[in-house]
């Protein structure tokens, strides 16, 4: 059914145009954006319009241009935009109004899906990241190159990749969260790491009743890139090698574990 145009605010100016592929939908409300940077938003599937502005000034543009960027909803209010230049903004009116966050890891800006009915986000492009608490803090999954991305629930999702014949790239099918690899943080008076976030060096230092026990250092896919023995005393773990993102830090005895940033 054709949209009477008195239902749609008109374009900017004769530039102005919508994108096909950035069109977003949650329930009812269905949002597309604009070659200047404007973000169309309907709250009956398209049928009545309104437009806001947002500060990305061309969602279609170059990455190299000033400002162009990706968005996803993840309600019919909550909404995050990451720019080219990895800056993250939110909005809690359904974007009639946006406000920068303050951020911490790696965030790619070729794809993004903020899931649907929850805190979590998932970005990609020269590499791929996630964020548990709506955008905020980010951990690194890998440095492989991603495009688009999308998930139907937390533990079902896929980003597409360069196809070069037929048995290489095609698509990335994503696999669990870390919450799926059986962390069980087990609280010790004297169970400490720190500087967290750490740079070079991690610093554990335990209770009488740990020293001697095996440890492991994962990435957030499960692979280990360290491990040892408690010493009594301090137990210096070198991290200038790792790549920014989360890491879990393991007591193997004890099944404790640990999250701790490198940036």
């Amino acid at each position: 059914t054709v949209v009477p145009g008195a239902n749609i605010p008109n374009p900017e100016n004769a530039n102005e145009f919508g994108y096909v592929r950035q069109i977003e939908v949650v329930g009812d409300n269905v949002w597309y954006t604009t070659s200047t940077g404007r973000m169309y938003h309907s709250t009956d599937k398209g049928y009545n319009w309104v437009v806001y502005n947002t500060p990305v000034l061309d969602f279609g543009g170059a990455v190299t241009s000033t400002s162009t960027g990706n968005f996803s909803f993840s309600s019919a209010t909550e909404g995050m935009i990451i720019d080219n230049n990895s800056v993250v903004y939110k909005t809690t009116n359904s974007g009639a109004n946006w406000t920068t966050v303050a951020t911490s890891g790696p965030i790619f800006t070729q794809g993004l899906c903020f899931i649907e009915g929850t805190n979590t986000a998932f970005s990609t492009g020269g590499g791929s990241s996630y964020s548990q608490d709506g955008g905020t803090t980010w951990s690194l999954i890998d440095t492989e190159q991603h495009l688009y991305v999308d998930f139907t629930d937390l533990n079902t999702g896929w980003s597409g990749w360069f196809n070069t014949d037929d048995t290489t790239g095609g698509m990335w099918k994503w696999e669990e969260l870390p919450a799926d690899l059986g962390i069980n943080e087990i609280e010790f008076a004297n169970f400490l790491l720190y500087p967290n976030p750490t740079s070079d060096k991690l610093h554990v230092s335990v209770d009488d009743q740990l020293i001697g026990n095996h440890f492991v250092v994962r990435n957030i896919i499960g692979q280990t890139l360290s491990e040892g023995t408690l010493l009594n005393g301090t137990t210096t773990i070198e991290t200038e090698s790792f790549a920014k993102g989360a890491y879990f830090f393991t007591i193997v005895e004890e099944n404790a574990t640990k999250k701790f940033i490198k940036d």
